[in-house]
């Protein structure tokens, strides 16, 4: 991870190894609607991620016995729909950022929200 400008984050690492980190630390929420970073592409991801807050499922939790300060239920957060999901293909053939990548480019402007990612590769 680089970074010169305070207010611009970005990483020029990709791939399966830095995919996971890459998908944590640029995900970007409003507090209504949370998209995980990940890549647009099905391949190279770990996990896709959209999630809406107040969108989750209970269950009561049981326990062997009762204490003060036992939670009684859990939440679980759902996973909604993937509204980034697509498909490149170069020369015919499914683009992937796991072949063929001269450079890539992943950034988060934090004065603007935008996350933009750049990548340059050979078909």
């Amino acid at each position: 991870m680089k970074n010169t400008d305070s207010l611009v984050f970005f990483t020029e690492d990709y791939g399966r190894k830095s995919a996971g980190r890459n998908e944590t630390l640029f995900t970007t929420a409003n507090g209504y609607l949370g998209l995980r970073g990940d890549y647009e592409e099905k391949e190279g991801c770990t996990h896709k991620g959209t999630y809406i807050n107040g969108f989750y499922d209970t269950e009561p939790i049981t326990y062997g016995e009762n204490a003060y300060g036992y939670a009684k239920n859990h939440e679980t957060i759902l996973n909604l729909p993937d509204p980034k999901h697509i498909e490149l293909s170069i020369n015919g053939k499914p683009f992937s950022t796991l072949r063929g990548v001269q450079s890539f480019r992943m950034s988060l402007d934090f004065r603007t929200g935008v996350m933009t990612r750049t990548v340059r590769c050979v078909p």
